[in-house]
């Protein structure tokens, strides 16, 4: 065990449940996440949270409905060798939610501080990071042919009260969303 869990036992507990929750959604048939992939998974939200925490904010939950939709989309990145943010950022969800953002970046594999230190230098992709109205993230990895991590981070806030199974329809909201933001980094010209 590390030894910064042995004075933070509550951190440690929280690890176990993220831990938990992605390996649970990648046992899903139609993803085959390599356990580095997943270990910089489980760093990046470790980043995002301690982030959030220094900052007065609630850690993000990991949702398990944010996760296959954002590796897919990792996968896409590194397939096409481009960082473009999906058209809809609500593929897979089915709960209610309010407000969606997506950060994606790439960098090489091995770079998971370095890339997490350029979102948090970048104005609107820390933006996303610390929006005190999201509730939950759900981060997808995967290294490229390229021998190139790339990474989709999505955020969402939920409105808790609202049963989507109550609702006439099937597929979300039935308003426009209160935001979809989309940020883009790559530090394929930086250096990294």
């Amino acid at each position: 065990m590390p030894q910064k869990y042995l004075h933070h036992p509550l951190q440690f507990v929280a690890k176990l449940v993220l831990l938990a929750a992605v390996i649970s959604a990648s046992l899903a048939p139609a993803s085959s996440v390599d356990a580095a992939e997943i270990d910089d998974e489980i760093a990046f939200v470790e980043l995002i949270n301690e982030l959030r925490t220094s900052q007065g904010l609630r850690a993000l939950d990991v949702h398990p409905e944010l996760i296959e939709p954002s590796r897919d989309w990792a996968e896409h990145l590194a397939t096409i060798e481009d960082l473009v943010h999906a058209e809809d950022l609500t593929t897979g969800v089915s709960v209610y939610w309010v407000k969606m953002g997506e950060n994606i970046g790439t960098a090489a594999t091995g770079q998971t501080d370095q890339l997490f230190s350029a979102f948090i230098a970048s104005p609107t992709h820390l933006e996303n990071i610390l929006d005190p109205s999201f509730d939950y993230v759900g981060i997808g990895v995967f290294y490229g042919d390229d021998g190139r991590m790339w990474t989709t981070h999505r955020f969402m806030s939920v409105d808790e009260s609202i049963s989507t199974d109550s609702l006439p329809f099937s597929d979300g909201p039935s308003m426009e969303p209160a935001a979809v933001s989309h940020l883009v980094f790559d530090l394929s010209g930086s250096g990294v």
